[in-house]
């Protein structure tokens, strides 16, 4: 079946111009309002989530930087309780061994602290000083100083304290003779009431490094170190020249960002905090936490390269592209 269509002189072309759609409705039409429509709400749609991925990203960024700061606070956490573990174990043996040899003479008391030195690794030495403050036995031999007299050197402050408080007494790490550092326990023996002397029991700081610090962090991506109270170096995996040394006004400004986290240290505080090393030329992230030990508080701290965190947003990051572009494409078809 056939539909008349009106045939025009050619004066009337003009009219068949401008009602052309009118005369052929059906066969010329091109753009659809169907299609039209569908177009439309594509592009919004795209459009959407390309917006609303945007303002994520910044978002996405913050969550990825605080779950980096979390770990480097956990695995911080983690070599610092063990830190406290060791060193907890080393001070109840000595007071122990104090209890032991409380009624034995004061010269006999080496034989006791051979076993205990060879069975708990990490004694430098382990010594007996008398009631009147000389150095009498100890073990190994040639790490004790028999005869030393503390009175006599002007050293005897932590003797008196644990003999007038009748408590275990620990000081901050002191050189050792064979070189590196040892801190040391101070444990008063009493028999019945008198006073018999000081176990005195230095253990090496370069045992706790080697086995709680130096491998905590994979070689290129951050390194540990530890300080006393006072913000001095005790061990530094990337550092070493700076173990003894007081980090602010040796090695940073008073001033500097990272002299800020080090007095938060010092002040026996946990948290994140970002500085920049000189050394090195980057930017670090610094999570750290106290470690307790008696009358001590020390604080340990793990540093990454800034990079170290951008690589997890970035690929957090690569996700969120991969996610748009799917949805995207799932639009477009």
């Amino acid at each position: 079946m056939f539909m008349m269509v009106p045939i025009f002189e050619d004066g009337d072309y003009q009219y068949f111009i401008k009602h052309r759609y009118r005369l052929f409705p059906r066969s010329i039409d091109p753009m659809p309002r169907k299609k039209f429509t569908i177009v439309t709400v594509t592009v919004l749609l795209i459009v959407v989530v390309a917006y609303l991925g945007h303002i994520t990203n910044q978002e996405v960024q913050d969550l990825a930087q605080q779950q980096f700061n979390e770990q480097q606070l956990l695995l911080t956490r983690q070599s610092a309780a063990a830190i406290e573990s060791f060193l907890e174990e080393k001070t109840v043996l000595t007071e122990v061994l104090a209890s032991d040899v409380s009624d034995e003479s004061p010269k006999d008391t080496a034989r006791r602290f051979i076993p205990i030195y060879y069975k708990s690794t990490g004694f430098y030495s382990i010594e007996f000083i008398n009631s009147t403050g000389v150095v009498v036995s100890g073990y190994p031999a040639e790490d004790t100083p028999i005869g030393l007299d503390l009175y006599a050197i002007n050293r005897s402050q932590a003797f008196d304290h644990a003999r007038d408080r009748r408590e275990t007494h620990i000081t901050d790490p002191v050189p050792l003779f064979g070189g590196g550092f040892g801190s040391v326990v101070w444990v008063p023996v009493y028999s019945g009431g008198e006073f018999k002397g000081v176990i005195l029991a230095i253990i090496r700081m370069s045992t706790l490094s080697d086995r709680f610090l130096a491998d905590a962090i994979p070689e290129g991506h951050g390194y540990m170190y530890m300080i006393d109270g006072s913000g001095r170096s005790l061990y530094d995996g990337a550092h070493e020249e700076m173990i003894g040394e007081q980090y602010i006004g040796s090695f940073f400004t008073n001033t500097s960002s990272y002299a800020g986290i080090l007095r938060e240290q010092m002040q026996e505080k946990e948290g994140t905090g970002y500085y920049f090393d000189k050394l090195t030329g980057e930017r670090q992230i610094v999570a750290y936490t106290p470690v307790i030990w008696r009358n001590r508080v020390w604080s340990v701290a793990t540093s990454a390269p800034l990079q170290e965190a951008e690589a997890l947003i970035h690929s957090v990051y690569r996700k969120q592209i991969l996610f748009i572009a799917i949805v995207v494409t799932i639009i477009l078809v």
